[in-house]
């Protein structure tokens, strides 16, 4: 599975996420989340598999902020 940039911004802006927020949940840097966003890093399929699990059920998270 392939992520582009765009498609992992509008999956955060979906769940109503910010930036810090999302990269709370994937235990990653929020510097790190917008460089994945811009296209200047790839997003693993690890990390695509986890942000499509979390549109699928939002409620699944482990921390509530």
């Amino acid at each position: 599975m392939t992520m582009q940039g765009s498609e992992f911004r509008a999956a955060r802006k979906r769940l109503g996420w910010t930036q810090a927020r999302m990269a709370a949940e994937l235990d990653m840097s929020p510097t790190f989340i917008g460089l994945m966003e811009r296209g200047e890093r790839p997003i693993e399929r690890r990390t695509a598999l986890a942000v499509r699990a979390l549109e699928i059920d939002p409620g699944s998270h482990l921390g509530e902020p």
